[in-house]
């Protein structure tokens, strides 16, 4: 055995070992969501007088993990949509209790506001539209609502608003399949 790899030692190998299971096996099915958590309990303050929180076994379960994000922390649906805001494309696990299994941002329910700053139109009441995104990590599903507070009076206004958001439309009139600019760069 060469004396460079003499540091790992069997304890030390086995160490490793229990990381890399306790990474693909947390354990999940009984904590509670950290980002209900650091709502539910914000640090003290003596200024605001907050009003009793919920119990810690009355948030929701943390199931879902992201697979690119850093800290891979579990959290509930709702909190992993709100993490993914402006990064829609990362991929999402959820725990089975037993393993993970593929998941997506669209089957949790998120939705892509075009406008207002990321919020939902006041003046769009419409069922989201369904879109197939393509972008350098994959093939994507999204759930879609333009801004609808000035008339669409032109058939190309809603491809304008998605390149208002970085994403080539296919086509013009009902775009249903977009590109990203940034898998357009990588293949131009």
């Amino acid at each position: 055995m060469s004396t460079k790899l003499g540091v790992f030692t069997p304890e030390i190998l086995q160490e490793f070992q229990n990381k890399i299971l306790s990474l693909e096996a947390p354990g999940l099915a009984s904590e509670q969501c950290t980002g209900c958590l650091l709502l539910a309990y914000p640090s003290p303050s003596p200024l605001l007088a907050d009003p009793l929180p919920p119990a810690i076994e009355e948030l929701p379960i943390a199931l879902f993990c992201c697979l690119e994000c850093f800290s891979h922390t579990p959290l509930c649906s709702q909190c992993i949509i709100q993490a993914h805001w402006e990064v829609p494309f990362h991929h999402i696990q959820k725990w089975t209790g037993k393993f993970f299994t593929k998941t997506s941002l669209y089957h949790l329910g998120h939705i892509v506001y075009l406008g207002h700053a990321g919020e939902q139109c006041p003046s769009n009441s419409n069922s989201p539209n369904h879109f197939v995104i393509v972008h350098t990590n994959g093939i994507h599903h999204w759930h879609v609502l333009y801004y609808t507070c000035e008339p669409f009076i032109q058939k190309q206004d809603k491809a304008l608003q998605l390149m208002g958001h970085e994403l080539f439309p296919a086509t013009i009139d009902t775009p249903q399949t977009i590109f990203t600019f940034h898998v357009l760069n990588h293949f131009h």
